[in-house]
């Protein structure tokens, strides 16, 4: 899209078309609910949750762990807020309500909910998240002493949705309806959670004396088994009463304000929350209009109300927290009356900081709300939202985004615009380009890809130089054609599978409403894609000066590679997923973490990114220990393997079978959830044989002690993980000795025996206890039969791995997935003389053969791989790779059900599980 377009998609976006118009239809056509219907709790439903406690309170959110860290002493950035109950259930930011949506798809938004559905409940304030168990009680230090299971927190889906944020309601025999008013119980998915418990006193903690007042109780899952939980001041129950937020009557989502300086829509600012506009004394006070403004800086604010079916009545706001005004009907001229106060306070605003100093605002029957907003310092800007309906069946339009799609598609746009001038600035910089030429280049490398002409760049200062300049400029061309192919993606997959998702529900004769809490998840995700291209470009941005090339690219060159040399050997898998059976160009980028990032968009394409930091601190904390890998050189650049191999797991397939499917298996072993991490460490030690386990092993490394023990439900624990490398080997040894040559017999120590050591080593250097029952412990010195964690904590809760009872348990998953691979490798034994040239990389595995007790020859290994003259090495099999369809053939899914399938294969992964993966 070119510049010449923008006035024309704004003129667009300001029509009631599309989406906008459709979710306001809905509105306006909405049946009458019956009173049955009225009362019925629904999937979808928007609810307040009572504990039935003493002095219970209602379900809602404490705290942002960002605001709170002593409460965890684990960072996971998908854990978003602590939970507890509050006195009241007027919140008005909606951090007190909660939408029920279904855990297993057994039902639709609409139907009726019942003693023993599987749901998630989905948070209606500003943080959201899903209901979720994070962290054993004896881990969360300011709580290690109560007597409760896991703690209870918000995440985002990708926690929220898994097993932690799945609930099964229960309390009454199964398939029984639920209505208002009933009471319910609440039993977590995670294995020996326990129920959903309201346990301790808020005010009466220390950490929580001030600054917390209305809240009543921590909420937990549990209890331990045999704890006493019925003490006079902390009597703990599972039981919740639920009801429906009715009150939403109130509550208007804004959904857009715009303040444009110089009214220039480049700078445009977009402002969301909730307002809080009535009283509670029922619909009768049903307000129609307001014009408020403020003399005094936002202090008070004063005009009038007009309600409806009566005319124009004088009121005061005034102001007393953040965005919360006292409501006073009576004029501004005489002293504020505290007779005139009406009950319920109003939130007006969205910025905390920053005060309304006028109002003005229509409401219209349907509940849309038009006019305009200022604040401290600003001139007025439009203003514009939604009230929250009460029927059950248009509940879930309580929540933020009814007119989400209409605002962010403009914001994405204007980043697709952004994207298209950065790729222009690049290719000026590199070969003195016209904007003609270069948007010549750039349609040829999505319509003709293979053709695609490199631009010499002699006439700019330093081109001649660059480090493998056409695989550079390649690059930038694949990241070009990643990026219309997400906007085609988004333009005409996304956003007409979201208008016919509510053509869908509208024509439903049950009623029901499009699951709005996917296509904001699908904005989420297109947003971050767009982030992450233009962060990948702009790292491989050229510079005139000496080699041509700055520090950033010219590591991305290096990864570039090595991602490729890992994939190479197993383009055969990849056949039927890629384009025409040539593998898929591979493209790394910089970034917080080392991780694997899914699309389900573009499957010709490997994004992989890699951590900034490659220095690793065990260097320094195990300094007086003699152990493989302390110093292991540029030790996160070997996850790259790792991070190749999830997507071979993901898109590989042998004779129509693919990895997932070969797991189904192992569905009855209990650690078949460890399957695909399992998959990428068998595949990481093929193609790099013992550097993929030294390099885990100098990443472990530099975790804490507590980490080593954390379960994340989707990695090895890490306690066990370079026993698990080491077992690889080991496997790898016995399938193909004379290429995996890692164990040279019983009497001699070998690199699988040292991984073992080292790590028994650094885990009694963390003051685990490995035990061995045929030995005495100091004779201990290979891999242990047991580890035993002391519990810091007087509640002495020690904890034993069976290291021994695990390994049996996953080794034939070992053994199933290097057969397969091994089976279908290209080893590159017939690699030409050609191929063997200084100018071409060698795509031979595994990447080292030598098995020694400590790190130097590794490095050497390491160094060679990552130097100037690797990264001048042509790597074969990477091309420009052209625009493809990767929708899959679902013709006879329904809309919904394609979003959903779409957001599945969106995913991220790492080599570990912390760091955001």
């Amino acid at each position: 899209m070119g510049r010449g377009e923008a006035p024309a998609m704004q003129q667009h976006l300001n029509t009631g078309s599309g989406i906008q118009g459709k979710m306001m239809a809905d509105i306006e056509s909405g049946d009458q609910q019956s009173t049955k219907d009225l009362t019925s709790i629904l999937i979808g439903s928007i609810i307040r949750i009572e504990s039935g406690a003493p002095q219970g309170g209602y379900l809602s959110l404490l705290k942002t762990v960002a605001d709170e860290p002593r409460i965890s002493m684990y960072a996971d950035p998908d854990v978003l807020a602590f939970v507890a109950t509050y006195a009241k259930n007027d919140r008005a930011d909606g951090s007190g309500s909660w939408q029920i949506l279904s855990a297993d798809g057994a039902k639709q938004i609409g139907e009726r909910l019942a003693f023993g559905d599987r749901i998630h409940l989905l948070n209606m304030g500003p943080t959201a998240g899903y209901l979720d168990s994070f962290e054993w009680v004896d881990r969360l230090e300011p709580f290690k002493e109560y007597p409760m299971q896991i703690g209870v927190f918000t995440s985002e889906a990708r926690r929220g949705r898994s097993i932690s944020g799945t609930w099964t309601v229960t309390g009454e025999e199964a398939g029984t309806f639920i209505a208002a008013g009933d009471r319910i119980e609440l039993e977590n998915g995670y294995p020996g959670a326990g129920k959903l418990y309201a346990y301790g006193d808020v005010t009466g903690h220390p950490l929580f004396t001030t600054r917390y007042e209305g809240f009543r109780r921590f909420v937990f899952t549990g209890p331990k088994p045999g704890a006493k939980i019925d003490d006079a001041d902390q009597i703990a129950s599972p039981n919740w009463t639920v009801t429906l937020a009715d009150r939403s009557l109130h509550l208007y989502d804004i959904y857009h304000q715009i303040s444009s300086p110089g009214g220039d829509p480049e700078t445009a600012r977009y402002d969301r929350g909730f307002f809080k506009i009535g009283f509670d004394d029922g619909p009768e006070m049903q307000i129609v209009a307001l014009d408020l403004s403020s003399s005094d800086q936002g202090e008070t604010l004063s005009g009038t109300v007009r309600f409806e079916g009566r005319g124009e009545e004088p009121l005061i706001a005034k102001h007393g927290n953040e965005n919360v005004y006292d409501i006073y009907l009576q004029p501004k001229d005489i002293p504020i009356d505290e007779s005139k106060k009406r009950n319920g306070q109003w939130q007006l605003g969205v910025r905390k900081h920053q005060r309304v100093t006028s109002l003005a605002v229509s409401i219209s029957a349907q509940g849309e709300l038009s006019g305009t907003i200022a604040y401290i310092g600003e001139e007025p800007v439009i203003i514009q939202g939604l009230r929250g309906v009460v029927t059950p069946n248009n509940l879930d339009l309580y929540r933020s985004g009814k007119r989400a799609p209409e605002w962010v598609t403009e914001r994405i746009y204007r980043v697709e615009l952004e994207i298209v001038e950065t790729y222009k600035e690049l290719f000026t910089a590199v070969a003195g380009m016209t904007d003609s030429d270069i948007d010549d280049v750039l349609s040829q490398s999505l319509n003709q890809p293979a053709d695609t002409e490199v631009p010499d760049g002699e006439s700019v200062t330093g081109a001649s130089t660059l480090l493998d300049r056409e695989f550079q400029v390649q690059q930038l061309l694949n990241l070009y054609t990643l990026s219309r192919q997400l906007s085609a993606f988004f333009r005409y997959t996304l956003i007409p599978l979201m208008e016919q998702s509510l053509e869908d529900h509208r024509a439903n004769s049950a009623g029901t409403l499009a699951p709005i809490q996917l296509f904001r998840q699908c904005f989420q995700h297109v947003a971050t894609d767009h982030a992450i291209i233009r962060q990948a470009t702009i790292q491989r941005q050229w510079n005139a000066a000496e080699d041509g090339v700055n520090l950033s690219a010219a590591e991305l060159l290096k990864t570039d590679k090595l991602a490729v040399k890992a994939v190479m050997p197993f383009r055969k898998l990849l056949a039927n997923d890629a384009d025409g059976g040539d593998a898929p160009a591979v493209i790394t980028y910089q970034s917080e973490n080392t991780y694997i990032h899914l699309t389900p968009y573009a499957k010709q394409f490997i994004l992989i990114g890699v951590s900034y930091d490659r220095v690793p601190p065990a260097a320094v904390a195990f300094a007086h220990k003699t152990l493989l890998g302390k110093d292991f050189y540029a030790y996160e650049i070997m996850a790259i393997p790792h991070e190749a191999g999830h997507y071979i797991y993901q898109h590989g397939k042998r004779n129509g079978q693919g990895f997932p499917e070969l797991s189904r298996q192992f569905q009855g072993n209990p650690y078949y959830h460890w399957c695909e991490e399992i998959f990428a460490d068998v595949y990481g030690c093929v193609v790099a044989g013992p550097l993929a386990a030294i390099s885990m092993q100098a990443m472990l490394m530099s975790i804490d002690r507590d980490r080593a023990w954390q379960d994340d439900e989707q990695h090895p624990t890490p306690v066990l993980r370079i026993y698990l490398f080491a077992e690889i080997l080991r496997v790898l040894n016995e399938l193909m000795p004379d290429r995996y040559a890692f164990k040279d017999g019983a009497d001699k120590i070998d690199v699988t025996d040292q991984l073992d050591r080292d790590w028994t080593e650094i885990l009694r250097v963390w003051r685990y206890d490995p035990m061995n029952n045929e030995r005495e412990e100091d004779e201990l010195s290979e891999r242990p039969q047991r580890v035993f964690m002391h519990d810091g904590a007087d509640l002495s809760l020690d904890t034993i791995v069976n290291v021994e009872r695990v390994m049996q348990a996953i080794r034939p998953m070992i053994v199933t997935f290097a057969k397969w691979l091994l089976d279908t490798a290209d080893f590159g034994d017939q690699e030409d003389e050609a191929q063997r040239s200084e100018e071409r990389l060698s795509l031979k595995i595994p990447w080292t053969r030598l098995n020694r007790t400590t790190t130097a020859p590794y490095n050497d290994v390491m160094a060679a791989m990552t130097d100037r003259d690797f990264a001048r090495k042509r790597a074969p099999g990477q091309l420009v790779r052209g625009p493809k369809n990767n929708a899959p053939s679902a013709a006879q899914s329904s809309a919904d059900d394609r979003l959903r399938q779409y957001l599945q294969e969106w995913d991220d992964s790492g080599p570990h599980g912390w760091g955001g993966h």
